[in-house]
Formats: structure tokens, sequence, C-alpha cells
């Protein structure tokens, strides 16, 4: 059964993105949520903010020699805000990108570890037929719908946080943090995928079985605004082996 809780809202927002930040924070207000603001780490303030995380930086990303250094800050972020979620000792969060908002009460099932509960990831979940098939169909289901499940709006727990700073200590940044989220939840089964992201997600990591007990939520919580430039600059991409070493 859904529940109302008082669990807060995690707002990721790099500092120069103003408009987005308030519109994400207003969407908060209206519905008299708590906010803890998480500092985005931003790859367009240059490769200093990025080196306390060089560690993290795999030997591949996307099962290629180059990377997205707008990719791995967003994914850095999202990791930052899992970490706070376990020094604020909260036993639950919902976690909102500062594109996105909040349009209904955030409910939390009370049973799943993660609960996806934006919009771009429900119209997945309801064209497929379950998160466990999203791992495993064909790229023609996904005709129309957003490119990839999105890290838009998720409800985590803080035991879940634990588990995904351990992967990610593990295993290190290898692809972007919405897939990562979905392979946890959803692993990698046998079977022939047409979805190029399952391919090398495969090729990384292996098959596996979902990490977390994962949900998507009955009904859309957060929605993107889907406008404007990204923050994160996923176009641009260097060598790897020159992004490490100029994190040194």
């Amino acid at each position: 059964m859904a529940q109302h809780t008082t669990f807060p809202v995690y707002v990721i927002s790099c500092a120069q993105d103003k408009a987005r930040r308030a519109r994400a924070l207003a969407s908060c207000a209206a519905f008299g949520l708590h906010v803890r603001l998480i500092k985005a780490v931003d790859a367009r303030d240059g490769l200093t903010s990025l080196r306390p995380y060089r560690d993290l930086v795999a030997h591949q990303f996307w099962s290629q020699d180059q990377i997205k250094p707008g990719a791995f800050a967003c994914f850095i972020s999202h990791r930052l805000a899992w970490a706070a979620l376990v020094d604020h000792d909260a036993p639950v969060a919902l976690i909102l990108e500062d594109d996105s908002r909040v349009v209904a009460v955030p409910r939390w099932d009370g049973i799943s570890q993660l609960s996806f509960c934006n919009d771009r990831l429900l119209e997945w979940d309801h064209k497929v037929g379950g998160l466990h098939r999203v791992m495993s169909t064909s790229r023609a289901q996904f005709e129309g719908l957003a490119k990839a499940p999105g890290a838009d709006g998720y409800i985590l727990t803080q035991d879940a946080a634990k588990l995904l700073l351990e992967a990610t200590d593990r295993e290190g940044v290898r692809c972007g943090v919405d897939w990562y989220l979905m392979m946890m939840a959803a692993g990698l089964p046998k079977g022939q995928s047409y979805l190029s992201e399952v391919k090398s997600l495969r090729d990384m990591f292996g098959l596996r079985s979902p990490v977390l007990k994962a949900a998507a939520s009955d009904h859309v919580m957060v929605r993107n605004d889907r406008a404007g430039p990204s923050s994160i600059e996923h176009a641009k991409t260097v060598p790897i082996a020159a992004f490490k070493d100029a994190l040194v």
C-alpha cells in the first residue's frame, strides 16, 4: 500500500542553473515538501571539481575508450545525493534533478528499495509490460518514447543508497546513471535484446540478477521539463586516458 510520508526531496542542481532550480523548488513547495539541495558537480566549471572522483573513472565508458565529462559529472552528482541520504540518516528520499518538477504528492510503497516515479520511466514500463522486460525487448517497442529511462526522479531507501555506493566503489562509473539504475533494478538477463545500451551493459558487466528490490510507481510523481540545453553537455567526449591524466 502506498504511503504518504514526510520523506525529504533531494534536489540535484548545478550552482549556475538558477532558473531550473527555482522551478524545481517551487514544485516542491507547492506540496509542502522538505527539500535538501545537493550541489551538483558541474563539468562546465572545468576539471577541478572532478578531481576528487578520479578513482571512479573506469577503463571504459559505454564499452568505449571515450568518456563524456558531463555524463560522468551527472553520475557523481547522483552519487552525492546517495551519500547525503546515508549521512543524513533518512530512511527514504525522493531524488529529483532540477530540470524536473514534482506533480503529485510523493508516495512510497514501503517495500521497494528503488521506486521509479518519473514520466519517462513509467512510459517505458507501461509500454513493455514491467521493469523486468525492459532489458530484453526490441527498439521498435520504444517508438515515440524517450531514448533513456531517465533519472529525473526516483524514490530511494537508505539501504539502497549504501548498496549503490558500494557497487560504484567497486565498479567505477562505466555508463550513464539512468541506465545504471535500470540495470540495478532489472538485472541483465539472458536472451537477445535489440537495445544497444543493454548490449553494452552486458559487455561491461556480464549477466546479472537485479541488485535492488525495485518497482515502478503506479502514477507519475515527477515530470521532466524536456526543454532547454542540457547542463551536463552530453555531446562532448574525450579520451578516457587523457581525462584521467588531466584529473591528477
